[in-house]
């Protein structure tokens, strides 16, 4: 009986353990700063609103693109500001080489319909992959590594 009591709860902490994803075994492969929501100044890259943030190559490889996740939230309701969904998932295209800071700027224009009169609430942003140019890949599907409620 002491025997399969011992099976039984070494198979569910066996069972536990092996699915989950909150267990992190090192660092990922860059460093990023706080999202800002910005709605000028960068009229080169978008009309109305941008998210900009700064991202540091700590792989040793070649970055090739990068796919960001991340909501958005009125500032004062706290509210979805969008008649529809307000999860969101940006891939950009740049090369960014081993150990080299580079700002990246994600046009929001085409998600908006309404310039909002404020800058909105970011939250639960996190580069959800990684590609790099050898093909090889770094993913955080579930937002381990995330930053919360940043304007």
């Amino acid at each position: 009986m002491k025997t399969m009591i011992k099976a039984a709860v070494l198979i569910a902490f066996t069972v536990f353990f092996a699915s989950c994803d909150l267990i992190v075994f090192e660092n990922p492969p860059f460093v990023i700063t706080k999202p800002v929501f910005e709605t000028s100044g960068k009229s080169f890259y978008y009309t109305y609103a941008g998210i900009s943030f700064n991202f540091l190559n700590t792989s040793g490889k070649t970055v090739d693109h990068i796919t960001v996740s991340f909501s958005l939230f009125d500032t004062k309701t706290q509210g979805n500001p969008f008649m529809g969904g307000n999860v969101f998932e940006i891939t950009k295209t740049e090369k960014v080489l081993p150990n080299v800071n580079r700002e990246f700027i994600l046009p929001m224009d085409s998600y908006l319909y309404v310039v909002p009169s404020e800058p909105l609430l970011i939250d639960f942003f996190h580069i959800s992959e990684i590609r790099y140019e050898d093909g090889s890949f770094w993913q955080d599907r579930n937002g381990v590594f995330y930053v919360r409620n940043t304007k």
